[in-house]
């Protein structure tokens, strides 16, 4: 129903059917719970969609929603609705194949290592493979990014690059005739003995997923120190790479398979401010324009060294963190060239340590003669 909302009706109807699928479910699986308070899928439900529309009335998430953007909003926010609730009653549930997919299809693919699934938007036509591979290229770029060891430049070692290496076994693609359609790539790791450091690496983008899908949790519960703050806010930012993008025909992104060890990675454009506010939480945002040097890009993290000599920073030298890849290629042109450069951005000063730099744009500029 969440696939395919408009074959089921106008939007309230498809609302209500999935409120009434939940609570058998829930009937099934906690039958001595819903003895006790029958309204707790109702009430979850209520407190759902008070976080994901606060200043709304106490409406149905149809009329909350309204035409911005209609039925593809509708799905999603029921979808990660789903989500959450399948999850909480997991707990008393064995072996469930359905947890993990927002569109209650089965895995196509259990035996899969990876499972990279998109969701197209409503009346999508047969995506092209370009943007297909566009998105599995980015996801290799943040497994590269998370499988290194901590510290680690340049280029990738042969472990972390026999870790990412996986082989396409199938692509699967559905049209939603007017409705949901969906591309399912099936991926098995070329080399089995290295299965350990990627799923380390993916472990870490589940925990920011799970996070960042739960309305309820804090930053708070992310960050607890200075390091656990530097590795939230890098697994954020690449995290936000596989957000899809307003100009694609894909909706939102999920992986899946036995790498990612029973758990989902479930990315979508409602999620980005979730992923933002983890840089930002607790610090305070000073606007950045300066002029400094490149001296180190990482491709695959999306950061930037730059060092600065006008005493903006108590560290001549920062380390940023690009949103978009836009800064990441100015800064390797400025690299190359040897060339100063004018970086745009915020920057999140903690009470200690060094701070966040968020760079929004990088200028390459010429030098004076």
């Amino acid at each position: 129903m969440i696939r395919y909302p408009l074959m089921w009706g106008p939007g309230i109807a498809v609302e209500r059917q999935i409120l009434l699928l939940l609570e058998f479910r829930s009937v099934v699986l906690r039958p001595q719970l819903e003895t006790d308070h029958p309204r707790t899928v109702l009430d979850a439900y209520e407190a759902f969609l008070e976080e994901r529309f606060p200043d709304s009335p106490p409406v149905p998430a149809v009329s909350r929603i309204g035409k911005d953007p209609g039925a593809e909003r509708l799905a999603t926010e029921l979808g990660l609705f789903r989500l959450r609730a399948v999850a909480e009653m997991k707990a008393g549930e064995e072996n469930e194949p359905d947890v993990a997919s927002p569109d209650a299809a089965p895995d196509p693919a259990p035996e899969s290592d990876l499972v990279l699934t998109l969701r197209l938007r409503p009346g999508a036509v047969v995506p092209r493979a370009s943007e297909l591979t566009e998105h599995y290229d980015e996801l290799r770029r943040v497994l590269r990014a998370l499988s290194r060891p901590p510290g680690q430049r340049g280029r990738a070692t042969a472990a972390t690059e026999d870790a990412i290496d996986f082989g396409l076994r199938g692509v699967e693609v559905a049209l939603g005739n007017g409705s949901l359609g969906r591309a399912v790539m099936r991926l098995q790791q070329m080399s089995p003995q290295h299965a350990g450091v990627a799923r380390a690496g993916i472990a870490k983008l589940a925990d920011v997923s799970e996070w960042a899908t739960d309305g309820r949790r804090r930053v708070g519960d992310l960050i607890h120190d200075q390091a656990s703050r530097d590795v939230a806010t890098q697994v954020a930012s690449l995290a936000l790479r596989l957000v899809p993008g307003s100009e694609t025909q894909v909706m939102d992104f999920e992986l899946s398979g036995r790498v990612v060890g029973g758990r989902v990675v479930h990315m979508t454009r409602s999620v980005s401010e979730r992923l933002t506010q983890v840089v930002s939480e607790s610090l305070k945002e000073e606007p950045i324009d300066a002029i400094g040097t490149v001296r180190a890009v990482d491709i695959d993290r999306r950061t930037i060294r730059v060092r600065f000599s006008d005493g903006t920073f108590r560290n001549n030298v920062v380390l940023g963190w690009a949103l978009s890849r836009e800064p990441v290629e100015q800064a390797a042109l400025a690299l190359t060239g040897a060339v100063p450069v004018r970086v745009v951005g915020h920057f999140y000063r903690p009470v200690g340590g060094n701070g966040t730099l968020v760079v929004n744009n990088v200028i390459p500029l010429r030098r004076r003669t």
